[in-house]
């Protein structure tokens, strides 16, 4: 980990508008100019934004002028392999640009290297709210956890339900989609254990045309799979939010009323296909969900 990093864009900037939202956990994140392997140094705390190996981070005492963004990774990165999880992320000062890369030593905390655009560089550690949790090949999720989710319909077995949680934002192979003849299509999931959602995303599957594009939904939730009760409801067409997004990307974030929330196990999207689609059916890339 001794090496230059090249700086790269994690998120778009359209993941920048959830900095104004209330933090998932609190971090801390230790940094000192020596690249001896101890990290002794002078440490902050971050709030964190996080979902399935992605997150955002902002300094409690610089909130606007020190956003992190990154990813946490495991398997085969960069062609090497690491039997262990490892981080990365970029931090955006005023005095320079800092990436950092470590690996997972245990306890929710991560080890390795920073550098800067300015020739500055140093070793951090990053202490998490909660250790990370496995979830599915190549991910690390560190926000809500899914244990099982089902379609009213699906075009083929290749692309399932499941494929709209499989941290894959957006191409045709991983993608869900209904019936293309199936008007008002449902994507129902499940979370591991009762779980309170404050907001969630979502990326369209189909990019060539307006077809299979959600238009209006809503969103229910229960902790029978019987009892429905309606947390969010999107009755606006939503397609320019989609269209306006690269393909695979994440639309705008959708905040679920704090009056409406509460601890459920199953949740449910009733979709409408945007008013432009060819098609009464419905196809989503990934959902994220943040609690």
């Amino acid at each position: 980990m001794n090496k230059a990093i090249k700086l790269a864009t994690l998120f778009s900037s359209l993941f920048l508008t959830t900095n104004a939202l209330a933090a998932d956990e609190v971090w801390s994140l230790t940094t000192d100019l020596h690249l001896n392997g101890e990290v002794i140094g002078t440490s902050e705390s971050l709030d964190a934004r996080i979902h399935q190996g992605h997150f955002i981070l902002n300094s409690q005492t610089e909130p606007s002028s020190a956003t992190m963004m990154g990813n946490i990774l495991s398997g085969t990165v960069d062609t090497v392999q690491y039997s262990t999880p490892i981080i990365t992320f970029t931090q955006f000062r005023g005095d320079a640009t800092y990436a950092y890369r470590g690996q997972y030593i245990g306890d929710g905390a991560y080890q390795g290297t920073w550098y800067n655009n300015n020739g500055g560089s140093g070793d951090f550690s990053l202490t998490m709210g909660q250790p990370p949790i496995s979830e599915g090949p190549g991910t690390i999720a560190v926000g809500v956890n899914i244990s099982s989710a089902v379609a009213s319909t699906i075009y083929d077995s290749g692309h399932p339900a499941s494929a709209a949680f499989d941290g894959k934002t957006g191409t045709n192979e991983v993608s869900w989609y209904s019936k293309h003849t199936e008007a008002n299509p449902w994507l129902r999931f499940s979370t591991q254990q009762p779980t309170v959602l404050k907001s969630y995303r979502l990326s369209r599957a189909y990019c060539k045309t307006p077809a299979y594009t959600p238009g209006t939904w809503t969103l229910s939730a229960s902790n029978d799979g019987s009892n429905w009760q309606v947390i969010d409801t999107v009755d606006t067409d939503q397609f320019e939010n989609f269209n306006t997004v690269a393909c695979g990307q994440m639309a705008i974030d959708y905040i679920i009323d704090v009056n409406k929330r509460g601890s459920y196990i199953d949740y449910k999207f009733d979709f409408v296909a945007a008013s432009v689609s060819s098609v009464v059916g419905i196809g989503i890339g990934e959902v994220e969900l943040f609690k």
